[in-house]
């Protein structure tokens, strides 16, 4: 016995003297998928809007952010990573979760570690979309420290390039 969608094969590769219109239930058949991301979230400024100097890398205090997951259980553990992008200094801390609330606590930890030179040593921050960066915009409301984003594989093949440099 020959399946359905073997049948819909043959009339459509012609083997059949039969066409669509004479197969109404076919018309009807919905045979791809319809999901559609109608609503994409957009944290904060683009990456495309971040100027060309952040881009050559001559000046200090542009930084890019992203976490680092263990192995994945009950007890994750997960890193917060930021690198400079001139000196490629990094800072590396171990956070309670992946969490937006707990990149935004380890941020202000570091903030209240710099002090006053926080605004000098963090000119800019660059992120993905991931839900744990969903706070990082609030930065720019208590300090002169800007925040993009970029799309996260673009961000993830960006961060690759940096550390096999």
């Amino acid at each position: 016995m020959v399946c359905t969608k073997t049948l819909y094969n043959y009339i459509y590769l012609g083997l059949l003297e039969v066409k669509n219109v004479d197969l109404p239930f076919k018309l009807r058949r919905n045979t791809k998928s319809s999901r559609v991301r109608k609503n994409k979230r957009i944290l904060g400024s683009s990456i495309s809007e971040r100027p060309n100097e952040i881009d050559s890398r001559e000046e200090f205090g542009h930084w890019e952010i992203d976490t680092v997951i263990g192995e994945k259980s009950n007890s994750d553990d997960v890193l917060l990573t930021i690198v400079e992008r001139k000196t490629r200094n990094t800072i590396i801390r171990k956070i309670e979760s992946k969490t937006a609330t707990a990149v935004s606590k380890e941020l202000l930890e570091i903030r209240n570690l710099f002090g006053e030179k926080f605004d000098e040593v963090f000119e800019s921050i660059t992120g993905d979309n991931g839900s744990e960066f969903a706070e990082l915009a609030n930065i720019e409301e208590v300090c002169n420290t800007k925040v993009y984003y970029t799309p996260k594989k673009l961000f993830e093949e960006h961060l690759d390039s940096i550390y096999a440099a």
